[in-house]
C-alpha cells in the first residue's frame, strides 16, 4: 500500500466509499496510512466541500461528480485495510494525487492533526 492507492471501504457502518491514501504516519512506532474519503456531490448540500471537486471520469470509480470529504479522514493500519477492504482500484493520477493534497491544506474541514503526515506532492 502506497501514497495514492485507492480503495473501497465500509465507512462508517456498512456503506462503501473509494479512500484514498494521502499520507504515511507513524503513532506509537506502528505504521499508519491517511486516508481521505470520496463522497458524491449533491446540489446544495452543507456536506459538499468544495477544497477538492473529482469530476466524472477523472478515476474509473468516480460516474458522477464527487468530492473528498476531509472531515472524514482517518488513519488505518494496513491491517485494518486488508481486513476490512471490498476493493482495490487504480491509484489516482498525480494530478489528482496533487489536487487532493492541495484540498487537505486548503479545506477547513481537515483536521490539522493529519497535515503533519501529508507532503505536499
Amino acid at each position: 500500500m502506497d501514497i495514492g492507492d485507492a480503495f473501497l471501504y465500509p465507512y462508517p457502518d456498512d456503506e462503501c466509499h473509494m479512500f484514498v491514501i494521502i499520507g504515511k504516519a507513524s503513532i506509537a512506532k506502528k505504521p499508519r496510512f491517511v486516508c481521505v474519503m470520496v463522497s458524491s456531490w449533491k446540489d446544495g448540500s452543507p456536506n459538499n466541500d468544495p477544497a477538492c471537486i473529482i469530476r466524472k471520469g477523472e478515476h474509473p470509480f468516480i460516474q458522477w461528480d464527487s468530492y473528498i470529504a476531509y472531515r472524514e479522514t482517518s488513519l488505518f493500519s494496513e491491517e485494518q485495510i486488508l481486513l476490512n477492504i471490498k476493493k482495490s482500484y487504480e491509484r489516482v493520477s498525480d494530478d489528482l494525487l496533487k489536487r487532493i493534497t492541495e484540498g487537505a491544506f486548503t479545506s477547513r474541514r481537515m483536521h490539522m492533526m493529519y497535515l503533519d503526515f501529508i507532503k505536499r506532492v
